[in-house]
């Protein structure tokens, strides 16, 4: 029996748990083509929620084209990657068409077709190689979009991810240059998200970066613990196991509700032998989980941390209040002022973040490594 619990890839489908509420508001802001920043924490399923949408929840005439950015370095890398998300945009149209279409759209691009591994087709872009120049394909390309959905009655919606990534590029003002369309376009709606909260917010909230105001924001918090436990329940009832919510609770408190997480202790629950699934057997399979990355973390924690990281990182990893205590400074022989220039280089690696007052370590399983190593 194949597994349903899925936490390596993107879900949607059967295998998508909840956030109704979000879709009903996200999808309503995209049929009314207002902009959207979605921002959450890592590995909450931004990127799932959003494929989500796309397949299942918008009208069968909108145009939803998916652009990643995480890759790009420049002018180039972008117009490439805007490319690709137009050419494989998902709207109903046979393959004539759409590269009629798409032709039209993607001047100075030229399109190959080839099998995807899906059973259906994929288009490739290329660049003019012939001088490209990245103004006149970036005003062509946004504003021939644009006419198209205008001239066939039709709405669309760009998904940026990792759109924190533009701020890299310094041979143009990208975000001055994408304001100016975001704003003229009303046949389209643009959802920009990202794995790097604290870029992005800047770049939304502070007066004088260009796309200031230009979004509406959605956080994205942990999935309902209820919700969470009624979709785990059923999926573990397909292979004649139970949990009770007492014990899922434990699952989510664990995982910090973290989606990835929890759906990959769930994966594992479900390979076991066992039917009833209880706290004994839940903190087994966390232990499994923690010593099959045992020799990954013990390269990765001295080579990544300076000593004094790899203090903090050990302190919090056994609590996140009273960090300053005497008996926190004694154990770990580390003065109050290293302690915090350690924590604040921590959390610009992205290594932690800061929740309210406390600090809390990123990764779920780097903290639960860190946990077991005995100081």
């Amino acid at each position: 029996m194949k597994n349903p619990f899925v936490y390596n890839a993107i879900v949607t489908g059967d295998h998508f748990c909840g956030r109704s509420k979000y879709i009903q508001d996200i999808v309503g802001k995209i049929n009314n083509s207002v902009n959207i920043l979605l921002f959450s924490k890592r590995r909450y399923g931004k990127t799932s929620l959003l494929k989500e949408i796309f397949e299942s929840h918008l009208p069968k005439n909108f145009m939803k084209i998916y652009i990643d950015l995480f890759s790009i370095t420049d002018e180039t890398d972008f117009a490439k990657q805007v490319s690709i998300g137009i050419a494989n945009s998902d709207y109903k149209k046979d393959i004539t068409t759409r590269l009629k279409d798409l032709g039209n759209i993607l001047k100075n691009v030229r399109l190959s077709v080839s099998p995807d591994p899906s059973g259906g087709i994929s288009l490739t872009p290329t660049l003019d190689s012939g001088g490209f120049d990245f103004l006149v394909w970036f005003e062509n390309t946004f504003e021939n979009l644009n006419s198209f959905l205008k001239k066939n009655n039709m709405k669309g919606c760009i998904i940026f991810d990792e759109f924190q990534q533009i701020s890299s590029i310094k041979d143009h003002d990208l975000e001055a240059l994408l304001r100016g369309k975001v704003q003229q376009h009303n046949q389209l709606s643009y959802v920009f998200t990202g794995s790097k909260q604290h870029i992005l917010a800047n770049m939304f909230i502070n007066t004088s970066r260009p796309f200031y105001t230009l979004a509406d924001i959605i956080e994205l918090m942990p999935i309902d613990k209820h919700e969470f436990y009624d979709f785990v329940s059923a999926k573990f009832r397909i292979n004649n196991k139970h949990i009770s919510e007492t014990d899922f609770e434990l699952i989510y408190d664990l995982s910090f509700g973290e989606t990835r997480f929890i759906q990959k202790l769930c994966h594992y629950l479900f390979e076991n032998e066992s039917e009833e699934i209880n706290k004994e057997l839940i903190l087994c399979v966390l232990k499994d989980i923690t010593l099959s990355n045992d020799n990954f973390f013990r390269n990765y924690f001295p080579n990544s941390f300076t000593a004094a990281q790899r203090k903090a990182l050990l302190i919090l990893s056994q609590r996140s209040e009273n960090l300053f205590s005497r008996e926190i400074i004694s154990k770990y022989d580390i003065s109050t002022a290293t302690l915090q220039r350690a924590l604040k280089t921590l959390e610009e690696k992205l290594a932690i973040y800061k929740d309210g007052d406390q600090y809390k370590i990123y990764d779920v399983e780097f903290y639960h490594w860190l946990k077991s190593i005995k100081v």
